[in-house]
């Protein structure tokens, strides 16, 4: 049968919807203060797809993609899943994803970590390891197409964002993308500080709570994209 995904949205809310295993929409058991009125939500079954199938039937599967960008509250490393033909066929020539929506998919675990290291508590071992193991299957559907990482912040709050004013740091391994999934908040401008030094190399701009929601990019070598 054709494959299918219960979906729970608001109407009339910014076109926003979530897979029922997420509350980022606002419905189910979302955060308190998120939560939709009772009865506000509507639940719909669709019929799902892939990326590469998506692609293929409007595109056909030779046509190289630009810029794959993805803002899909949690479902991101999904949405990759089922755009491994072209992935593995270096036919997208970058990737976007919002570091927060990536991590909605380990925000449980996050959390119990982000909790313990507030309390100076013991490190939790099984969550660290979701984790891990999801910044690694990241990893490798991208760095394993070819792709070069970067974690890509920018100033606070820009008017217009001129080039160059952005802050770029490669992501090199499994284990700095670990690291900036791990981050809370603005945490992530510590990590990048951090993979700057290694390089000799110093941040732009200070990172804040007011900090423009930082990306992780991943792009084919200039060599291979054109």
């Amino acid at each position: 049968g054709v494959a299918a995904a219960n979906l729970q949205y608001i109407p009339g809310r910014h076109g926003q919807a979530s897979l029922e295993a997420h509350s980022h929409s606002g419905c189910g058991a979302g955060r308190e203060g998120q939560r939709a009125p009772s009865g506000a939500c509507v639940d719909e079954h669709v019929e799902a797809t892939t990326v590469d199938d998506a692609w293929a039937r409007r595109f056909g599967r030779e046509q190289r993609m630009d810029v794959l960008k993805l803002n899909v509250n949690g479902e991101e490393m999904n949405a990759l899943r089922g755009a491994r033909r072209l992935l593995s066929k270096r036919k997208v020539c970058g990737v976007i994803l919002h570091i927060f929506k990536v991590q909605y998919a380990v925000l449980p675990e996050l959390e119990i970590m982000w909790a313990a290291r507030a309390a100076g508590g013991v490190r939790p071992a099984e969550a660290e390891a979701t984790v891990r193991t999801a910044a690694e299957e990241l990893h490798g559907l991208l760095a394993g197409a070819g792709m070069d990482l970067a974690l890509r912040l920018e100033p606070p709050r820009p008017v217009a964002l001129r080039r160059g004013e952005a802050q770029e740091v490669a992501l090199r391994s499994a284990e700095e993308l670990r690291q900036v999934l791990a981050a809370q908040g603005p945490e992530v401008g510590d990590v990048a500080a951090g993979l700057l030094r290694r390089d000799g190399r110093t941040m732009k701009f200070q990172v804040d709570d007011h900090l423009a929601q930082p990306y992780i990019v991943a792009r084919q070598p200039a060599s291979l994209a054109r």
